[in-house]
């Protein structure tokens, strides 16, 4: 018993001690990832053996540890290679994917230029972190909208990162984020042109790295800051590149102090500070020294045969444009070595693919075989039971006819004659309503006759005038009337047919010796009753005020135009009259009882109206028609 203790607790030792040395190497090499790469080729070399050995979340944190390291040599392809080891042991064991993990593979996916796959992993890594938290989510946010900023789709990257920094509203101790937030929010209002405005959005990132003291954060602010002052201040900018590049040098960033230093030597090179720009350029030379970094050295030779060239030393230029020439295929060639293996990745995980679907399609079909034999032993098994209980059914199902059609049959004679009933008081109804329409007509019919009669009889114009006037919009109703009376649905009126008796009725009163161009262009409209009975007052007042005022010869016009669009009906007036002050129209200015009368008109309807008074009549009206105010055009 005393022998199986001690093995317990050397066994839990080494395990403690193994975790111990696990943790310090992942530390070690986040501190050196960037700084030195002979360093950090060392410490991998170290961490493969956890790989194999030890348990599930340090072979995990080991593999993305070696994922790292191939992702900042930029061989991405390799580096996601180990990235999906480490899922199969997640998978393998029933681990829960978290979303740091799965936004990690979308960010190498994103720098190999698989975007597509990139975006497809961010949306499962977004899933994942709105059941985390707002730290998560937001991290989500802001890896999408720095894809979308790297694919020009500004609009949408903002849109991102603005859902990023909503995510973190109320969530204490997220400087940090909210600095890597407003960084790119930065970047994208530089690439836009608005300069001004992506310092301010840089300036209130820088704020927040200094509240975290987040040296890597403040460069990256120093940098954006720096590139976008030197479009306005060239010695303000490059000073602030400096910074950046100074700051990474003390956290020992080395990429990102060279990637500065190179901005850095690009603007002195603009400015002709020939002397500063090769100052900064031995640096870069001795930063890059033993890295695997052929495109920046590609891009430090380049700069150093232009400054050659512009001071006329033509054997230097020529050794640099070969050095240029030299790393730039270097690059190249590693860009076609990734291209290559890409590839060869995605045909694996085509493969893998084609696999898992050729599997999961022969374990659909054995089980639809399975499911299809319980069913034709339980169809078989519910038939018996089912051709006994048929049977009782087929004699229910007789009796229940038999009563049911004699029920059907009463049922149908009754509401037969529940029919006839309503048909014959509908048709008594339609008719009362005819009938009160015609006697309605008959009555108006009357009045206009006393008034044209007690208009005759009269001596003074005036009185004669304003007689006239009221016959005339008597008859304007009685129209109405007169034609409901002889049309089965009296619930509308045919507003063509309307306008065209108006319009007639009232040139047969004035009898004008030259006859006015008419232009009548009326849609064929039916029109709730009502409505009719407003247009034809107003109109009446329009037309008749036209014979009196405006139509004396040849060359006078009248013209009524109606159209329906959708639910909105509208009418436009139109005379070459004399005219009037608008402001006569508008009450208590107005003493014509016929412009009352049209205002009131317009005030019924509702109408949107624009009225034009200077020299002619025009009145364009528009009325909302309610569901029952109109049908379809006849």
């Amino acid at each position: 018993m005393k022998l199986i203790f001690t093995f317990i607790l050397v066994l839990a030792a080494k395990l403690v001690v193994s975790q111990t040395s696990l943790d310090g190497l992942l530390k070690t090499f986040e501190q050196e990832k960037y700084r030195d790469f002979n360093k950090s080729s060392e410490i991998i070399q170290k961490l493969r053996s956890y790989t194999t050995s030890g348990n599930n979340e340090a072979r995990v944190e080991a593999y993305s540890a070696i994922s790292d390291f191939y992702s900042v040599k930029g061989q991405f392809t390799v580096s996601l290679l180990y990235l999906d080891s480490a899922a199969k042991i997640l998978e393998t064991n029933d681990i829960p994917f978290q979303s740091e993990f799965v936004l990690k593979q979308g960010v190498v996916n994103s720098y190999a230029g698989a975007n597509d796959e990139a975006l497809n992993l961010y949306k499962e890594a977004l899933l994942l972190a709105t059941n985390e938290g707002p730290r998560e989510t937001a991290n989500v946010y802001l890896a999408i909208g720095e894809i979308l900023r790297k694919a020009a789709n500004y609009d949408m990257a903002t849109k991102y990162l603005d859902s990023a920094q909503h995510s973190l509203n109320g969530v204490d101790d997220s400087e940090s984020i909210l600095a890597r937030i407003y960084n790119r929010k930065a970047a994208v209002l530089n690439e836009t042109g608005e300069i001004e405005e992506s310092i301010e959005l840089s300036n209130i990132a820088l704020e927040y790295a200094i509240a975290t003291n987040n040296i890597d954060l403040m460069a990256t602010s120093y940098n954006e800051i720096g590139y976008s002052e030197w479009h306005l201040n060239q010695t303000r900018g490059l000073d602030k590149v400096l910074k950046a590049a100074n700051l990474w040098s003390e956290i020992g960033k080395k990429r990102y102090e060279v990637s500065a230093l190179l901005n850095a030597v690009k603007f002195n090179l603009e400015d002709g500070q020939m002397d500063s720009a090769v100052h900064l350029l031995s640096r870069c030379d001795s930063i890059v020294n033993g890295n695997p970094w052929y495109g920046i050295k590609a891009e430090i030779f380049k700069f150093k045969d232009m400054i050659a060239r512009s001071e006329g030393n033509f054997e230097d230029a020529y050794n640099y444009i070969g050095q240029y020439h030299h790393y730039n295929n270097m690059y190249n060639e590693a860009l076609r070595n990734e291209k290559i293996q890409r590839i060869q990745y995605d045909f694996r995980l085509k493969e893998k693919d084609a696999d898992i679907k050729l599997k999961e399609n022969l374990l659909v079909n054995e089980r639809k075989s399975l499911v299809q034999k319980e069913k034709i032993n339980k169809q078989l098994k519910k038939r018996e039971r089912l051709e006994v209980v048929l049977l009782i059914l087929a004699v229910l199902l007789l009796l229940v006819l038999f009563w049911s059609r004699k029920k059907v049959v009463k049922q149908s004679e009754e509401l037969e004659e529940t029919n006839f009933q309503l048909n014959e008081a509908l048709e008594n109804q339609s008719f009362l309503m005819r009938e009160i329409h015609h006697r309605v007509k008959n009555n108006l019919q009357v009045i206009t006759s006393l008034l044209e009669m007690q208009s005759k009889a009269q001596d003074n114009e005036h009185t004669k005038q304003v007689l006239m006037e009221s016959r005339s919009r008597v008859a304007s109703m009685n129209l109405i009337h007169s034609k409901l009376y002889q049309q089965e649905d009296v619930s509308r009126v045919k507003i063509d047919e309307y306008i065209f008796g108006l319009h007639g009725e009232i040139a047969a009163l004035f009898k004008p010796e030259v006859k006015p161009k008419v232009m009548l262009d009326i849609e064929p409209v039916s029109i709730d009753t009502k409505l009719a009975v407003h247009i034809g007052v107003m109109l009446n007042e329009l037309i008749t005020n036209a014979y009196k005022y405006a139509i004396g010869d040849s060359e006078s016009c009248l013209t009524i135009e109606v159209s329906k669009h959708g639910n909105e009906l509208t009418l436009k007036y139109q005379d070459n009259g004399p005219g009037f002050d608008y402001a006569l129209f508008e009450p208590p200015q107005s003493n014509s009882i016929g412009l009352r009368i049209v205002k009131n008109m317009l005030r019924q309807m509702a109408a949107r109206y624009e009225l034009d008074t200077s020299g002619k009549m025009l009145l364009k009206m528009e009325i909302k028609l309610r569901e029952n105010d109109s049908d379809n055009r006849g």
